[in-house]
């Protein structure tokens, strides 16, 4: 997977009109979100395939399921795989790239944020603010 040339700017204008977006399953969740942003940077959805197919958390739980996975982690390391993202040091993670949270039963995913000290996500109540270095794995996108 490729970033577009202008990555920055569309990243910047992605996240920019998340902001008024409500929290919804299947349509704006701390996965479809991330993906949304990695769909600007790149041009490709990782997430494309399961968007708008639940909407509440035991209908993606029942979509991770259907797809081989036992959990949204597990659903994540085969996107990643599967679009060429690498694995890298938390610590390592910039502008752009994708974290893990180990927060609530089934996690949460989100995407680095300016200089890397914060990650953008979503939770019930919108976007939310996350410290990268909080993060338990990172993918480059």
């Amino acid at each position: 997977m490729q970033r577009f040339e202008d990555w920055d700017i569309r990243l910047g204008a992605a996240f920019e009109a998340a902001q008024s977006k409500p929290f919804a399953w299947g349509d704006h969740d701390c996965m479809t979100h991330a993906c949304t942003m990695i769909h600007a940077m790149t041009g490709v959805d990782p997430y494309a395939d399961f968007r708008g197919k639940y909407k509440t958390s035991l209908g993606a739980l029942k979509q991770i399921k259907a797809r081989g996975s036992e959990t949204l982690l597990d659903l994540v390391e085969d996107l990643t795989e599967k679009h060429g993202m690498k694995e890298i040091p938390v610590a390592f993670a910039q502008r752009g790239d994708l974290v893990y949270f180990d927060v609530d039963q089934y996690g949460a995913f989100a995407i680095v944020h300016h200089n890397g000290i914060h990650t953008i996500g979503v939770g019930e109540s919108g976007l939310m603010r996350l410290k990268t270095l909080d993060g338990k794995r990172a993918w480059r996108v």
